[in-house]
């Protein structure tokens, strides 16, 4: 009797170790997947703010700067931001995120090794300048 005992209580061990194994493992890939788009939502938060800062040097005209700030590091890594042509484009590790863009102009380019912290000017043409 306590032979059939011990192998039941084994089993039922065994058994509740595969079923918290593959709990552990549904979890983590969700965890990955909600860290990715975590990642990926800045990175269009920056895109956009660039691009939104571009876009009033040149609605404001000759004469335009503000100061903004950009976070320093999008997954644990550095950055930059593309603008122009009707869109806007954060490059950070082996991701690229897109976003549309109403500036029309030239590429504008900001790298976070250099700064977080931008000037955007308007003295003829529109320029970010690290500050």
């Amino acid at each position: 009797m306590k032979a059939q005992s011990s192998i039941e209580f084994l089993s039922l061990v065994s058994m509740s170790a595969l079923l918290l194994a593959a709990l552990y493992g549904f979890v983590s890939a969700k965890q990955a997947q909600l860290v990715q788009t975590e990642e990926t939502r800045t990175a269009e938060q920056v895109a956009e703010k660039t691009s939104f800062q571009v876009e009033m040097a040149l609605i404001q005209g000759k004469g335009y700067s503000r100061v903004f700030n950009v976070p320093k590091e999008i997954s644990g890594t550095e950055y930059k931001v593309k603008t122009g042509d009707g869109e806007s484009f954060v490059s950070y590790g082996d991701e690229n995120v897109f976003t549309a863009s109403r500036y029309q102009g030239g590429w504008i380019n900001i790298s976070t090794s250099d700064s977080t912290v931008f000037k955007v000017v308007n003295n003829g043409s529109v320029h970010i300048i690290p500050q």
